[in-house]
């Protein structure tokens, strides 16, 4: 007795099949993972005791300990929120644009969005505060490692200029223009005198 598949099942079978290859392939693919380097560092925890923004759900939040790879940021609030985001454009080693996504604790999604401004050992973060239905103003400063500064490009050596060679190629050309005299006029033939024959 032979087993026989209906055609139905093998197309739902091989419909599933494809399905899952491709879900895992979304899940493995992320265009996110790419780190960037960037000219400033703005790693620090970032306080304000009056709360970091003006107006926010669950409890106040009012340090952040923000620290960078590259253009990556990660952070955790006094509440023990991980933070994730980035750094935009960065302008030099003074301020860079960010943006940070977390929640509060009453589990609503907070994304920020603003600017660092470093001078000296001192950064200062201010922007906007973005939780749904409502915004808010943000700001908070934190103590920040030196900036490294920026290193100037070496310029090339010219080699030094060759005074001898030019007068070189100069004897040179007086030479080969005498040369072209001496080819231009057949020199008269040598004369010979000879001594007197005794008689």
């Amino acid at each position: 007795m032979k087993f026989k598949l209906h055609p139905c099942f093998v197309f739902a079978f091989s419909g599933c099949a494809l399905l899952v290859l491709v879900q895992t392939a979304c899940d493995i693919t992320s265009g996110n993972d790419t780190v960037r380097n960037v000219s400033i560092n703005i790693s620090g925890t970032y306080r304000n005791d009056n709360g970091i923004p003006r107006r926010q759900s669950g409890a106040v939040i009012n340090s952040l300990a923000l620290t960078q790879a590259g253009d990556q940021l990660f952070a955790i609030d006094n509440e023990g929120t991980r933070w994730t985001g980035r750094i935009g454009r960065a302008d030099g080693n003074r301020s860079a644009s960010i943006s940070l996504k977390g929640r509060t604790t009453t589990g609503n999604e907070v994304v920020m969005t603003g600017n660092v401004v470093i001078d000296g050992t001192s950064g200062r973060m201010t922007g906007i505060w973005v939780e749904p239905g409502f915004t808010s103003e943000f700001s908070a400063q934190a103590e920040v490692a030196p900036q490294p500064e920026p290193q100037p490009t070496p310029s090339p050596t010219p080699p030094p200029s060759n005074g001898n060679g030019g007068n070189t190629n100069g004897t040179g050309g007086t030479g080969g223009g005498t040369g072209g005299t001496t080819n231009g006029t057949t020199p008269p033939p040598p004369t010979i005198t000879f001594p007197p024959i005794p008689g």
